[in-house]
């Protein structure tokens, strides 16, 4: 019982510096883009951010659609988003109700709201029903 208390607190130490690291990420996300305007944050997204995922992104194109649902929970769940999964006989739709990823946090840009990197993946990207959807 001990054991489980132990990881337990660490799981909100870590939560803690989680969410003080991506709410810093934000706000210099923010303010560069205050300074220095959209049309450079767009370009810095491009150029530097979308290269990072854009083969995790590349590899999800092939993957049947329960791979897909895995792969994108797999990466909202250590990062503490609040998600849910949802299912009926045409589609699988992610919920992500409280996204936890700079991505999501500091994306004002258009590139952001559009999310071309869920497109290269051949995932369809929705942002009106729980706030951002992904079928």
């Amino acid at each position: 019982m001990e054991a489980l208390r132990f990881v337990d607190d660490l799981y909100e130490m870590f939560r803690g510096m989680h969410d003080g690291f991506i709410n810093a990420m934000s706000l210099m996300h923010a303010k560069s883009a205050e300074a220095n305007g959209e049309e450079w944050l767009e370009g810095f997204t491009r150029d530097r951010i979308y290269p990072l995922w854009r083969p995790i992104f590349l590899t999800m194109k092939n993957m049947s659609p329960e791979q897909q649902v895995n792969a994108i929970c797999g990466t909202h769940r250590p990062m503490y988003s609040e998600f849910h999964v949802e299912e009926d006989d045409e589609k699988f739709v992610v919920a992500v109700i409280g996204c936890r990823i700079l991505s999501c946090n500091g994306g004002n840009n258009s590139m952001t709201k559009e999310n071309k990197l869920m497109k290269l993946a051949g995932i369809k990207y929705i942002s009106e029903d729980y706030g951002r959807s992904i079928i």
